[in-house]
């Protein structure tokens, strides 16, 4: 089990690659091969300049905390809901304008970071995050909730502020 600072470094390797740290880098993309990298963790690639995720991130099964805080990304890949094994994902203050439907795939997520992206929507699919407790939705575009959302039973914290909601679904 090691953790690396150094995406080469952990690519020339990565069968031993538990925890990958890449933070304040400059790195502007990730290479298809980060899906080599099966035994991974815990991934944090924040403050970096990535506009978008390969699709190959969805095989890193075993991933657990990822971390793309201040990044700009625009968008992510339907394969995020591939990582079963996902308990955060922090992709606050990014470009986000939509989230895809197969974020509900991640069924032991307990805690999603949204804030400060461009999201005017969210996928009735984050019903079905049924292990979430933490939602961070703050300082987005979002005008109205999905119905669905009402079906997070174990929400302990869900901040909304400076959005333009105007109203809240009935089964919240």
């Amino acid at each position: 089990r090691k953790s690396f600072n150094n995406l080469d470094a952990a690519l020339a390797e990565p069968q031993n690659v538990y925890k990958l740290k890449l933070g304040h880098q400059g790195l502007k993309e990730l290479p298809p091969t980060i899906g080599t990298l099966t035994n991974l963790e815990e991934l944090d690639l924040n403050n970096n300049d990535l506009k978008t995720l390969p699709k190959e991130i969805g095989k890193l099964k075993h991933l657990k905390i990822r971390n793309f805080f201040k990044n700009k990304l625009e968008s992510i890949p339907p394969e995020i809901g591939d990582l079963e094994s996902l308990k955060e994902l922090v992709l606050s203050s990014n470009k986000l304008k939509w989230i895809p439907h197969e974020i509900g795939n991640l069924l032991v997520l307990e805690k999603l970071s949204l804030k400060y992206n461009r999201l005017d929507s969210l996928p009735a699919e984050i019903g079905d995050l049924k292990s979430l407790l933490e939602l961070d939705l703050m300082y987005n575009n979002l005008t109205s909730l999905p119905p669905h959302i009402g079906r997070l039973a174990r929400l302990e914290l869900c901040h909304m502020e400076e959005n333009q909601l105007t109203r809240l679904p009935k089964s919240i």
